[in-house]
């Protein structure tokens, strides 16, 4: 069994726990089943997936294949992935992102993410949610907009979701 911090609560889990950010910051719990890891991956990207590795302890996983046009810059998952790295990526990161925990030493596959990496990713999801909301009616993020983001982020992955 695994927790997984669910908003101000706890959710106990059968089998790894994941997060599925989608491009609105919204986070979800996503439990895997031991076998087909792969194959639900696929399902809750939509198709054939890459991986990045941001922190020791997390993968980023995205769809593959060429930047599809309808697919929207996640902005949350690109904080969570500068913040970890410690430095602004060059790069966005697009569409639904699935955080993984890291392979299994043992071959088993993927592990769940650790509640304290779980809750860092909300925090910054969080964050981007209250930047965007505040953004809502300018026309064209800047990257004074992109630094308000990172900074936010960074206080709430230090400090929790919702500050807390």
């Amino acid at each position: 069994m695994t927790g997984i911090e669910e908003g101000r609560g706890s959710v106990v889990v059968d089998g790894p726990c994941w997060l599925r950010i989608d491009v609105d910051a919204t986070v979800e719990a996503v439990t895997v089943p031991a076998d087909g890891q792969y194959r639900r991956l696929r399902e809750l990207l939509g198709g054939p997936t890459d991986r990045g590795i941001y922190h020791r302890r997390a993968i980023h996983y995205v769809q593959d294949g060429p930047q599809r046009t309808d697919a929207n810059w996640n902005l949350a998952a690109w904080a969570a992935a500068c913040l970890w790295r410690r430095t602004v990526l060059s790069y966005e990161i697009y569409g639904p992102v699935v955080v993984t925990g890291p392979d299994s030493d043992e071959s088993e596959g993927l592990r769940g993410l650790d509640e304290d990496v779980a809750r860092e990713l909300r925090a910054c999801a969080d964050a981007v949610m209250r930047c965007r909301e505040r953004w809502r009616r300018m026309p064209v993020m800047s990257q004074e907009h992109l630094r308000e983001v990172l900074t936010e982020a960074q206080r709430g992955m230090e400090t929790g979701p919702e500050g807390a």
